[in-house]
């Protein structure tokens, strides 16, 4: 599916006819999961930083925000129930 998407987005930049930009997003974005060494040329070119650079940055920061939130949260939750199932005992 990824490389037909990205075939339909080369044939698009020949032919008006055919939208070229949603196939050739969906046909980088396969091939950036599938191809560890694509993914490290894409993200590392200057055009990906200018655009998702800062949105990457944002992401991750939030990503580690919920992880951090999440371990707070289940720790206060084993918590409670070990004190509920020390005074019942």
């Amino acid at each position: 599916m990824t490389i037909v998407a990205f075939t339909l987005g080369l044939i698009g930049l020949a032919l008006p006819v055919l939208p070229q930009l949603p196939f050739l997003i969906t046909g980088f974005f396969g091939l950036s999961k599938v191809s560890p060494r694509f993914h490290h040329w894409i993200t590392n070119t200057k055009v990906y930083k200018m655009l998702f650079g800062s949105l990457t940055t944002h992401c991750k920061q939030k990503k580690q925000e919920f992880e951090e939130r999440g371990i707070k949260w289940y720790e206060s939750l084993y918590l409670k129930m070990m004190s509920v199932i020390m005074v019942q005992d």
